[in-house]
């Protein structure tokens, strides 16, 4: 005869949650680097056979352009004393470069740099100095980040937001729990990430084991059970049962043997029924599953009197594994069936912690006691 051992069966609810393991950003801006730019009169004029004239003023230059798209344009040019500029032959460019040489001319008033602007005589010479400008010309991003308690078929991405309203996806679409991380760069300034149900804005990085919840949850059972005789059935197995007459199949064993894992669903539960092939071997109700949940820094234990008669007094415990000791106990009188009392605890201590929940119902007819997992959480 079929015959087994129930030495764990826990419900239990978690938020859908988004862990940021890393989420920073870099800016590369348009940047010129002067190596050198310096001046001078000849004594007397000299002629110039490129321009075919005496001219009367030279500049030494030599400067970089970094961190500009392959397509800008630019150069160097002489502006004189009338108002005049002239492009220095050999020094157009287009994206980043480095550009050096002397030129001479006449009447220097000063010299275009770009980026920079304009360079006049008393500002020289200048050596070895680096000019940042504001217009930022590329932005790299680099992710770890996780999504942690959603439902197996919840599609979300990894998108790159330049405004409200505007995004570039970098990773997608991922279904259900997953773990992505990786680099992009773009030509954009960064406004925000957009990471399935949460936007992380700029101004919030950089970010490390950061986690986020949301208020939809994914149902879980964990489950121990010892099969010590099948017969005279082919399998046993367990019917997670969101109402009276609906379930889902978790899968059983057909030999004897430990049948252990855990199930989760984005359905919560009604009754879990340990099932002989079609045969329904034993019913447990949700309510005799105390249910122990973790939002942000709020630990919630919440218990559920099915039955009883009369109505039992129900205890809660908040037990902290960590110090072997209560963090929260109260006793609730009379509880009527169907209905459920929590109790709750807010921890501000930084680190890892680890509870368990406790309910207790009491009445004359008898005592019951059931216990959650313990429950590892971070602050």
């Amino acid at each position: 005869m079929a015959s087994y051992k129930i030495r764990k069966l826990v419900y239990r609810e978690e938020p859908w949650k988004l862990l940021v393991h890393k989420l920073e950003y870099a800016e590369q801006k348009a940047t010129v680097i002067i190596h050198k730019l310096e001046w001078g009169k000849y004594p007397n004029p000299v002629w110039s056979d490129e321009l075919e004239r005496l001219v009367t003023t030279w500049v030494s230059y030599d400067i970089e352009v970094i961190n500009v798209p392959s397509d800008w344009e630019w150069n160097l040019a002489w502006c004189d004393t009338e108002g005049h500029c002239v492009v220095i032959p050999g020094t157009q460019r287009y994206g980043p470069g480095r550009v050096s040489g002397t030129w001479s001319y006449d009447g220097l008033h000063s010299i275009s740099i770009p980026i920079l602007g304009i360079v006049y005589p008393d500002q020289m010479p200048i050596t070895e100095q680096t000019y940042e400008s504001s217009w930022v010309t590329s932005t790299t991003l680099n992710y770890d980040v996780e999504m942690k308690d959603v439902d197996p078929y919840y599609e979300w991405y990894v998108t790159w937001a330049d405004s409200p309203d505007h995004g570039t996806v970098i990773k997608g679409p991922i279904t259900g729990p997953a773990r992505v991380s990786g680099s992009f760069t773009y030509n954009r300034p960064l406004y925000a990430v957009w990471i399935g149900f949460r936007t992380i804005y700029k101004n919030e990085m950089p970010i490390t084991e950061r986690t986020y919840s949301y208020p939809a949850y994914t149902y879980y059972l964990d489950y121990d059970i010892d099969i010590e005789d099948i017969s005279p059935y082919r399998e046993i197995w367990i019917n997670y049962m969101d109402d009276a007459t609906h379930g889902f199949y978790i899968p059983g064993r057909t030999s004897p043997g430990t049948l252990k894992g855990t199930f989760g669903i984005n359905r919560p539960l009604y009754q879990v029924a340990i099932q002989g092939d079609s045969a329904i071997l034993q019913v447990i109700p949700a309510g005799e599953l105390p249910i122990i949940t973790v939002t942000e820094k709020t630990i919630t234990l919440t218990g559920r009197v099915l039955t009883g008669d009369p109505p039992p007094d129900m205890t809660l415990t908040l037990w902290d594994l960590d110090y072997n000791t209560i963090i929260k106990e109260k006793t609730f009188p009379s509880v009527p069936p169907n209905e459920t009392r929590q109790i709750s605890f807010t921890d501000e201590t930084p680190g890892t912690h680890t509870v368990k929940g406790i309910m207790k119902l009491k009445n004359p007819a008898g005592e019951k006691t059931y216990e959650t997992d313990p429950y590892t959480y971070t602050v």
